[in-house]
């Protein structure tokens, strides 16, 4: 339901700390949250932003590259040689590849059975995956490959 309503997310550590590595200037302030348990793992951002670039165009999962978004990698180790990416914007669309450093993505990968929401707010929007079926196990999968 993109909403941040359930008790359970008081309880997590917030993170705060986000810049844009790409540029200097003053990212938007964004709280991102992280949750697990033995079966999944869930997560949240919660983004500040007045002016947010989102395109009413359902071409493909490529606009969401041109739009404000939110970003997970994952990498079996610190090294940036194989990473997996979801990217998921502020209607809760989702671009998911597998990239190979120096940025040569495979957008033809996607990530298995993962769902994402997102809703909107006065001053900004959040994303989170809402409830995924054995995220953890197929998280742990994709980088054991």
């Amino acid at each position: 339901d993109g909403k941040l309503d359930e008790p359970v997310w008081n309880s997590s550590n917030v993170a705060k700390d986000f810049t844009f590595p790409w540029e200097d200037g003053i990212s938007s302030a964004t709280e991102f949250r992280a949750l697990y348990d033995d079966e999944y793992f869930y997560f949240s951002f919660k983004v500040y932003d007045e002016d947010i670039v989102f395109y009413n165009d359902d071409s493909g999962e490529m606009v969401i590259a041109k739009e404000d978004r939110c970003e997970l990698y994952f990498s079996s180790d610190y090294s940036p040689k194989k990473y997996y990416c979801i990217e998921v914007d502020s209607r809760g669309r989702r671009l998911d590849y597998l990239a190979v450093f120096r940025r040569k993505f495979d957008f033809s990968w996607e990530f298995p059975e993962i769902r994402t929401a997102a809703s909107l707010f006065d001053n900004g929007y959040i994303v989170l995956e809402p409830d995924v079926e054995d995220f953890a196990s197929k998280l742990r999968g994709v980088l054991d490959e």
